[in-house]
């Protein structure tokens, strides 16, 4: 009896993890996009569905590999002075003019769906390639076993000098980079961003922007063209978020059969 209720304990918590794990973005969300210098800004770390600020997570350092504040000539360590378990992730104190870059990095993860919440979830990212990947593998009807991985940015404009912070490649696997500053951006505009992964533009890959204006959430999907160019309407003032979702089969003998980077920007309007 013990070892049946240990078994459908276990099961209760697989299938939560199952349904819950996927279908969900990570975010930082700092308290202004904009401020003077000197200023504590706090910095937010949401999961959930773009911009749905109900379910903030704590600083999990055994999950991240970085945390950093990046500005011209600063590069700071925001893992050494944060706790596990804190919220928000991060205060940080904004001290150099310009742009400021708050960026996060965490550590892949191991998830399993099975075959119909994998497959809707492949669609649901414009993951078309590895839909009919699977199928020429004969996989279409196994569950989908991944490792994924995140990798966050979030600029804060600190006074009236402007730099070229916002475009900074930090060296994530996945990155998605403004071409020119958002925050100079202004309400109609467009705002053309590069995607790069392992370095390289990244052609044909599905990207979603999304902003908060007078509480309601507003999006638009694009896809990169043969040079990992898209470009954002800026239709809305308000809270961005710019992110996409990359796969690619993983080698065999692995623990997982592909591997998923999260990429996300956001800044303010």
């Amino acid at each position: 009896m013990k070892s049946r209720a240990l078994t459908t304990a276990w099961l209760g918590l697989l299938a939560l993890t199952t349904t819950t794990a996927f279908g969900h973005d990570y975010w930082l969300a700092p308290a202004s996009s904009t401020t003077p210098k000197g200023v504590k800004v706090d910095v937010r770390l949401y999961r959930g569905e773009p911009l749905d600020t109900t379910d903030e997570r704590p600083l999990e350092i055994e999950k991240t590999a970085r945390f950093r504040l990046l500005a011209q000539d600063q590069d700071q360590d925001l893992l050494k002075s944060g706790t596990e378990g804190q919220t928000p992730v991060a205060r940080v104190a904004l001290e150099t003019d310009g742009g400021n870059l708050v960026t996060m990095e965490r550590h892949p993860q191991p998830n399993q769906l099975d075959s119909k919440k994998f497959t809707e979830y492949l669609k649901e990212e414009g993951l078309d390639t590895i839909i009919a990947q699977r199928k020429a593998l004969g996989e279409s009807e196994a569950d989908g076993r991944e490792r994924y991985s995140r990798y966050l940015k979030a600029l804060i404009q600190v006074g009236d000098k402007r730099d070229e912070t916002y475009h900074r490649v930090v060296g994530h696997l996945l990155e998605i980079i403004p071409e020119v500053d958002p925050t100079s951006r202004t309400l109609g505009s467009t705002l053309p961003v590069r995607i790069l992964f392992e370095g390289r533009p990244l052609p044909g890959v599905q990207v979603s922007a999304h902003v908060r204006d007078d509480g309601k959430v507003h999006g638009q999907t694009l896809t990169t063209d043969a040079e990992g160019r898209a470009t954002v309407r800026l239709d809305h003032k308000g809270s961005w978020l710019i992110r996409l979702v990359h796969m690619r089969r993983v080698p065999a003998g692995s623990d997982a059969d592909w591997e998923s980077f999260w990429a996300a920007y956001t800044f303010g309007l």
